[in-house]
């Protein structure tokens, strides 16, 4: 049971959790779905060269969201068959372009070689027209601007009288408009004052023309086109001129600056017209000189990716609280959206949650007030209930909802430094192992001076977690070779799975329901409930699932005919290699993977990635193999403390075997992928940090105490880091929002001093708390209740002894002894209702009803029922034209 200062500390969290969640429903911002945020800030992230510019454009943050990167297909759903209309100079016509080259590729790219310059361009790819309209004075009164006039026309009316449906509806879903560069070429004061008041007319006629305002979706609640259609307008970029021509220098210097005294104006006229002004156009190539495609020329223009990036930008307005409502984009971008209709299974979830916690934290309140060493009811306290629950609610509101900021993950080598970290309070916390007996009586092994003692396998998870945390935060996935040595760490994960199931069905000889279910619940009780809370994929957590398959697969290697074949060495070991060559035959050369599949959808509604899924499995083939033999030889043979010079010339070889192994696979290191005899080359660096580990007595006798802590909470900091540490399933990072800059270590600092030592405290409450249910789920006596606990009568002002040791009393005190009492009572009275041991031995079928087998099956059936009815994508069925 915890002790009494991490109750108060959990209680006093969770009423704060509280009440941040109430201010933050009851008080929203004035950008809820950071809409506003997309549209006027941001800023590029990629790390600068030695010489200060970006070789590349591919990370946009905004402040406090995630940018989704487009693909054709996503375009084709949020338009379903309606158009984009862009009017203005050329900076908006690249706009246009960059969304054909995301709608077509080459195709558009081929189109747009041949438009004449000056002059009108449409284009319409998989049935979504684009028309560029040519007016870079943003003229509405001329015969020229006939479309123009329509179309907004058009899209006037149906914000009026909005059509049933999205297939009636014949207005743009974007008009975006853009200008300005051309009015800031005035020589002198009067001209360009003159340019001044007629841009400033011309904005003012087309804000007559649209006549409706188009500010207002920052706050109104969306519906299932998210947004609607919408007008945008981009103001005017600045010009970067780095030829040599000292004329022109002068002339684009001077209209730099007349463009800047446009943004200043636009700025203090922002709140005046209906359409919003989108900030983040200008800002995309105002301040980096290397997004200017003709620096020599115009130096105007931008380069195609710049040019892709904003028109991504103005997709993620329009269309990220559309494709959220379908489910189609798994959270990957987060700005201007509600995260999309949830479903009626999560927010139930999230409703019952609320409650439970309210209930322990009101439990744990009247224990305080009755000044209770311990909690009086098993589940209903901060300790166990609140602890579990806690993290399951504080994930849907930091990852499902927009009240944490989150940021985009940018890999440097300058992060690589934060998975070195680990060895600084590692070697701080160095202490010999504790010396535990394990045996009967007449024989007494000392257990952590043998090969992969418990301290030293915890202690090995707990590095690998903490660089894996680093790696996944830093956004390690984007550099080949950090990927393949986080593979490698997730390899050593299995490996200690087969060692560890081997080594204890080897010793305890435990095969029973008992045993299967108390290791599936503990994997899987927090992970499942975070899948609904969430509404996630279970594949998500890979490790979860890999660790169940490859448990179920030892238990029954082992277990068939272990009363007679486990104790024969020779059979075990060819029991193992059948399985071994049995799985892959399965695996690799029948469609027997798939069959499952489709089996597990129709019976119990699972949407997961089967593809990733057989990667992962893939990659992982044969380490478990390798644990459990390693298990085997270690049981059935004595292992010498002392290793000769050959096993470490053994080691050091495997080390380059395996090291040229994944130099041969750099070309393909994302983990849902598979890699070419990784399989078998993963094998070596393992078994070989293992040798290294144990060469000597001393290596073997000590270990790190906070690295062995972190190893046994490793379950708990894998799962909930995909949603306390970082955001969009892994996509991006969690951010308080407090402070800006660029992405890097050395910004983003002040962000993780805050929320890694909080998230590293409730995944460790949730590790407790997650032990303390299964062993309730199971009927077993938790150790430390049994201990310490002491049963409350009736009478709680004899029994129940203050925090400091004295007798309860007072007002409050007996109010809350009075409440406890009664509350006790009752539960009392239905435990012995409900208690197996008392019912006569005939009863022999409310016996099963109430037994353990009986829970764990209701259990699962209840996760079944609820998983039939949480709803996959939401496809929207595309009419020929549309498809690709």
């Amino acid at each position: 049971m915890a002790s009494l200062a991490s109750r108060i500390l959990i209680s006093i969290w969770a009423f704060l959790f509280l009440v941040a969640v109430a201010f933050w429903s009851l008080f929203p911002s004035t950008d809820p779905y950071r809409c506003r945020s997309l549209l006027e800030t941001g800023r590029w992230i990629d790390r600068p060269s030695e010489n200060g510019t970006r070789g590349s454009f591919h990370h946009w943050q905004p402040d406090g969201c995630l940018i989704h990167q487009y693909s054709s297909k996503d375009v084709r759903k949020c338009m379903e068959g309606r158009s984009i209309v862009l009017v203005g100079d050329s900076l908006n016509r690249q706009i246009g372009y960059g969304i054909g080259r995301i709608l077509a590729g080459n195709e558009a790219r081929r189109d747009q070689e041949n438009v004449t310059k000056h002059s009108d361009s449409h284009f319409s790819y998989y049935g979504v027209a684009i028309s560029n309209i040519w007016n870079p004075w943003l003229h509405v009164d001329t015969s020229e601007n006939v479309t123009l006039i329509r179309e907004l026309a058009i899209f006037r009316d149906e914000m009026e009288t909005p059509p049933t449906s999205i297939k009636d509806q014949k207005a743009p879903a974007m008009v975006l408009l853009g200008g300005g560069a051309w009015f800031s070429f005035g020589k002198t004061e009067s001209e360009k004052q003159v340019q001044m008041n007629d841009y400033l007319t011309a904005l003012t006629s087309l804000n007559h023309l649209v006549g409706w305002d188009m500010k207002g979706f920052f706050t109104a609640p969306m519906d299932g086109d998210g947004v609607g259609n919408r007008v945008f307008f981009a103001p005017p970029g600045l010009p970067a001129y780095l030829g040599d021509d000292e004329m022109t220098r002068n002339n684009k210097s001077e209209a730099r600056a007349e463009l800047v005294r446009f943004q200043k104006r636009l700025h203090m006229l922002n709140d005046e017209y209906n359409f919003p002004f989108a900030w983040s156009m200008p800002a995309t190539s105002d301040y980096d000189n290397a997004t200017i495609v003709d620096p020599e020329g115009s130096a105007f223009h931008v380069t195609d990716l710049v040019a892709e990036a904003k028109a991504n930008i103005y997709l993620n307005l329009r269309c990220n609280g559309k494709l959220d409502r379908l489910n189609e984009r798994s959270f990957t971008g987060t700005c201007c959206t509600d995260y999309g209709g949830k479903p009626t299974v999560q927010l139930a979830f999230v409703y019952v949650g609320w409650g439970f916690l309210i209930v322990c934290l009101t439990c744990e309140i009247l224990h305080f007030a009755n000044r209770c060493s311990m909690p009086q009811f098993k589940l209903f306290n901060m300790s166990i209930g609140g602890a579990f629950v806690l993290p399951l609610l504080m994930s849907y509101y930091a990852d499902r909802t927009q009240m944490m900021a989150k940021g985009d993950k940018v890999w440097s080598f300058g992060n690589s430094i934060l998975c070195l970290i680990w060895i600084i309070p590692g070697l701080a916390t160095l202490r010999k192992s504790p010396t535990r007996a394990s045996g009967d009586d007449i024989t007494t092994v000392t257990v952590n001076s043998t090969l992969l003692s418990r301290d030293q396998t915890n202690e090995w998870k707990g590095w690998m977690q903490f660089v894996l945390l680093a790696y996944h935060w830093a956004g390690g996935d984007q550099s080949i070779q950090a990927g393949v040595f986080a593979r490698l760490l997730a390899s050593s994960y299995i490996f200690q799975s087969g060692y560890g199931h081997t080594s204890y069905f080897l010793l305890k000889k435990d095969f029973s329901f008992s045993r299967v279910a108390s290791v599936l619940l503990r994997l899987n009780i927090l992970t499942c409930s975070l899948c609904f809370f969430t509404n996630s994929d279970y594949t998500q957590y890979s490790f979860v699932a890999l660790a169940n398959f490859w448990f179920l697969a030892v238990w029954a290697i082992l277990g068939l005919g272990h009363h007679r074949y486990n104790q024969n060495t020779h059979i075990l070991l060819a029991k193992i290699l059948i399985s071994a060559t049995t799985i892959t035959f399965f695996f690799k050369y029948t469609p027997a993977s798939q069959w499952t599949h489709e089996a597990l959808k129709l019976c119990f509604n699972i949407q997961w990635d089967w593809e990733t899924w057989e990667a992962r499995l893939g990659n992982d083939l044969y380490i478990t193999y390798a644990g459990m033999i390693t298990a085997v030889i270690k049981h059935k043979y004595a292992w010498s403390p002392k290793f000769p010079l050959m096993w470490f010339l053994v080691a050091l070889s495997v080390i380059i075997l395996g090291a040229i192994g994944h130099s041969r696979s750099k070309e393909d290191a994302s983990p849902s992928s598979s890699i070419p005899w990784y399989p078998i080359v993963s094998i070596g660096p393992v078994l070989a940090y293992l040798v290294l580990r144990n060469a000597s007595s001393t290596l073997r006798c000590y270990h790190s105490y906070m690295l062995a802590w972190m190893g046994q909470c490793s379950l708990e900091f894998y799962i909930l880091q995909f949603h306390l540490l970082q955001a969009a399933n892994g996509r991006g990072i969690l951010l308080t929002g407090a402070f800006g800059g660029d992405g890097s270590l050395v910004d983003r600092w002040r962000d993780l001093v805050f929320i890694m030592p909080l998230f590293i405290w409730i995944s460790y409450r949730a590790s407790s708390a997650t032990r303390e249910i299964v062993k309730i789920i199971m009927a077993q006596e938790s150790r430390e209740v049994s201990e310490d606990y002491i049963p409350l009568s009736n009478t709680l002002d004899k029994d129940c002894t203050d925090l400091f040791g004295s007798t309860a009393d007072g007002g409050l005190s007996q109010l809350a002894s009075g409440l406890l009492a009664d509350c006790h009572s009752l539960w009392s009275q239905w435990s012995k209702r409900s208690s197996i041991t008392q019912f006569p031995r005939g009863s022999s079928l409310k016996a099963l009803i109430l037994s353990t087998q009986a829970r764990v099956f209701i259990l699962v059936i209840t996760v079944w029922v609820l998983n039939l009815f949480s709803p996959g994508p939401s496809n929207v069925i595309l009419d020929d034209e549309y498809r690709s």
